[in-house]
């Protein structure tokens, strides 16, 4: 299996916002009295989300399936 540069980056990406996902909740936001924690997970999902649309539109390697 050959990646691209678009899945390269992909992958990259994602695993950032999992480290971010886990890293911020627990040392910035660990306080968190209001909605700015559940902001932050729902700008990580759609971050997530458009990422991953943005892989599936653009496809990946076709000459491979």
């Amino acid at each position: 299996m050959v990646l691209d540069n678009l899945e390269k980056a992909y992958i990259v990406a994602s695993m950032l916002l999992i480290a971010l996902a886990y890293y911020i909740p627990f040392t910035i936001l660990s306080g968190a009295r209001d909605f700015s924690l559940y902001l932050f997970w729902l700008m990580i999902v759609v971050c997530e989300i458009i990422l991953s649309m943005i892989v599936l539109y653009r496809g990946g390697n076709k000459d491979e399936y």
